[in-house]
């Protein structure tokens, strides 16, 4: 199954933002991580906060100025379960297909320029035909000298096991029938 388009829409949270119930307390959650400044600042035990059926579908990423792209710090192990790849320490530009890399590189972008919660929404078409929507969570996150430069991601985790998992339950089932064949 492979990604062959996808359109975005951003959207900074609000109180009136139509979101989960475990999507808004992962807002709270960080919005208590601030602790009165704008953005709090990344530590890896933060994950332990948020709820745990969201973790092992998030992805962390940083923006490494010299290497001119963002680095997965972090990539959660039900997502190297179902897409059967672990992004972790890789750099966002070997993520497949390209214009997946793309449009992630392009909310990645925006959520730390805008420094704020960042609900996105994008309809992606698959490689058979049929489409999906995809709803993430991206929460902006400063390095130890304040710069704003790691965003944590976090999916809708049942549309994310019906998105995944049953397209490479189809994927590996068509694979198989056309070895068998």
């Amino acid at each position: 199954m492979k990604i062959l388009n996808a359109s975005k829409n951003c959207a900074v949270i609000t109180p009136q933002t139509p979101i989960t119930g475990l999507f808004r307390r992962s807002v709270e959650i960080w919005e208590g991580l601030c602790d009165g400044a704008d953005v709090p600042v990344w530590q890896v035990d933060h994950l332990l906060m948020f709820p745990a059926r969201l973790v092992p579908y998030a992805n962390v990423t940083r923006w490494e100025p010299g290497a001119g792209d963002y680095r997965f710090l972090f990539w959660g192990s039900g997502r190297t379960d179902m897409m059967k790849f672990d992004y972790t320490s890789q750099p966002l530009k070997s993520l497949e297909p390209a214009v997946y890399a793309d449009l992630v590189r392009t909310e990645l972008n925006e959520v730390l320029a805008l420094a704020k919660p960042v609900k996105s929404s994008a309809e992606v078409l698959l490689s058979d035909g049929t489409s999906t929507q995809v709803d993430k969570v991206r929460l902006p996150f400063a390095d130890e000298t304040g710069t704003v430069n790691t965003v944590l991601s976090i999916d809708d985790v049942k549309q994310f096991l019906n998105r995944y998992y049953l397209s490479w339950v189809r994927a590996d089932k068509n694979e198989k029938e056309s070895a068998e064949g």
